[in-house]
């Protein structure tokens, strides 16, 4: 009779088979590792970013609900006042968050633990929510998409916002 594991292939094989389990299951672990250290690093890269002077001074304005969004033309700027092209770049790190985490590279949790002040006072400010209609108005309904996407998939801020949606 005929026995399966009387032969050294089966052995051998068995043996393979679990060190190769072995071997997926470390680089498994390591790969999972470097996601979240890249993931870290981006987020860090865009908390500096938010930190630089022109945006610090974007934030403390729609903070305090002084922001005012004007056209890039516009000339002797008073303190409140904005151009179009510097509030897009300082408010389009959120659009990049909501489509990054959207597709799975960057987790909501840590969104919302680094940034959720930011979206909160971006949310809640009447001349972000003006502007943000504005151009939807004219240039498109998926402009700042993700940006909305970003601040309601985690829902604390969508009660908090009084069920608005732009």
């Amino acid at each position: 009779m005929f026995n399966l594991f009387d032969s050294g292939t089966t052995f051998w094989t068995s043996i393979i088979a679990l060190f190769t389990l072995f071997l997926w299951r470390t680089a498994s672990k390591q790969l999972k590792k470097l996601n979240n250290t890249s993931a870290a690093d981006f987020m860090t890269r865009f908390k500096n970013d938010l930190h630089e002077p022109t945006n610090r001074e974007i934030f403390e304005l729609i903070e305090y609900k002084k922001l005012r969004i004007v056209e890039n033309g516009v000339k002797d700027l008073k303190p409140e006042e904005v151009h179009e092209t510097d509030f897009d770049y300082c408010i389009g790190h959120f659009e990049d968050m909501g489509l990054f985490e959207q597709r799975g590279i960057i987790d909501i949790e840590m969104v919302y633990e680094l940034f959720g002040y930011y979206l909160e006072i971006a949310w809640e400010n009447p001349e972000v929510y003006r502007y943000i209609i504005e151009q939807r108005d004219n240039v498109g309904e998926d402009i700042y998409d993700k940006l909305n996407t970003s601040i309601t998939s985690q829902n604390p801020l969508e009660k908090q916002s009084r069920g608005r949606r732009i």
